[in-house]
């Protein structure tokens, strides 16, 4: 998958958030190999094709760092 140099940035923004939220990049990584009824019933790695549909991966991490689960 090719991205433009800014959707590699906020790639990597979303995989630090993600370590964080998640507390290993082992953790991280299944649960973007998952599917998860916030996308769709689709793998959130699915969505890494622009800055909005990382916002929402970004957006459910904070959810979740928060306690919030739809």
């Amino acid at each position: 998958m090719k991205h433009q140099p800014a959707l590699e940035a906020e790639i990597a923004a979303l995989y630090t958030k993600g370590e964080d939220v998640f507390g290993s990049a082992e953790k991280f990584s299944l649960w973007m190999d998952s599917m998860l009824l916030p996308f769709g019933n689709r793998k959130p790695k699915d969505f890494l094709d622009t800055s909005a549909r990382i916002g929402m991966i970004m957006d459910e991490l904070c959810s979740i760092e928060h306690g919030v689960l739809a």
